[in-house]
């Protein structure tokens, strides 16, 4: 594969509940860094960590990385939360094919009822 390759990601949020909002489709090109970005209205002090997850055709539901506030690094997964903005962004390193996948993110305190939403909501 040449670096020109693109790479579509599926962003989707399981219990939004208009709290959380992703954009529904986004691209990458091969071997590049891409960022998902992850906006909600939840005041600062009513919810604590913001969670990453992604989820393959067919496979369960994988977390990738949490963070309460700024950056933190996991492999080729890096979180951003920004607090005073309401938001998070999570960033793919040297995106490769096998990233497809849903991309979800869920504040601590929806985090049960994600898994919840999914399990009785299978794809």
């Amino acid at each position: 594969m040449n670096g020109l390759s693109s790479l579509f990601l599926s962003l989707f949020c399981g219990v939004c509940l208009s709290e959380v909002t992703q954009s529904t489709n986004q691209s990458g090109v091969e071997l590049t860094d891409t960022k998902i970005h992850c906006k909600h209205d939840i005041p600062d002090g009513n919810y604590d960590s913001i969670y990453w997850y992604y989820r393959k055709a067919s496979m369960e539901l994988t977390y990738i990385i949490h963070n309460y506030r700024g950056e933190r690094n996991s492999g080729r997964y890096r979180i951003y939360v920004h607090r005073a903005n309401s938001s998070s962004i999570l960033t793919i390193r040297t995106l490769q094919l096998g990233d497809e996948a849903i991309y979800y993110c869920a504040l601590q305190h929806t985090v049960v009822h994600l898994l919840q939403h999914l399990n009785n909501n299978p794809q």
